[in-house]
């Protein structure tokens, strides 16, 4: 199946380090980087983005870290959707806690726990 984004019509910049889907990698309207997010934040030379999704495994104080970095990269008024893995240790807390820090750049539209994943919160969020 096609990846969700280009489907819709949007060109995608893929930042991973790794190999892309072959699927992905095919489709003339993904743009792969092979880096880190954050090298690519730090270089990225001024591009702004209308929509930002984060779906990396990493925990949720890390990925709200990238967010937070991510945002200047992201036009006033632009989609973000990040997961937050969350673990059973202290879950509300954790959650709690990156949607508070998420709120100094966004404003957060929806944070849900979806009913086929509860090891993570999918935000969605616009840039303020």
């Amino acid at each position: 199946w096609p990846p969700l984004l280009p489907s819709r019509g949007l060109t995608v910049t893929a930042v991973d380090a790794g190999d892309l889907a072959p699927s992905v990698a095919a489709d003339h309207r993904v743009h792969h980087v092979r880096t880190t997010t954050g090298a690519y934040l730090r270089r990225r030379s001024g591009t702004v983005f209308d929509v930002l999704v984060n779906d990396m495994k990493m925990d949720a104080e890390t990925s709200t870290a990238l967010m937070l970095e991510a945002a200047r990269a992201l036009r006033p008024g632009g989609l973000a959707v990040l997961t937050l893995k969350i673990t059973p240790r202290r879950p509300a807390e954790v959650v709690r806690s990156a949607l508070g820090r998420l709120r100094s750049c966004y404003e957060i539209e929806f944070a849900r726990q979806l009913y086929h994943n509860r090891n993570e919160v999918t935000v969605v969020a616009r840039r303020r």
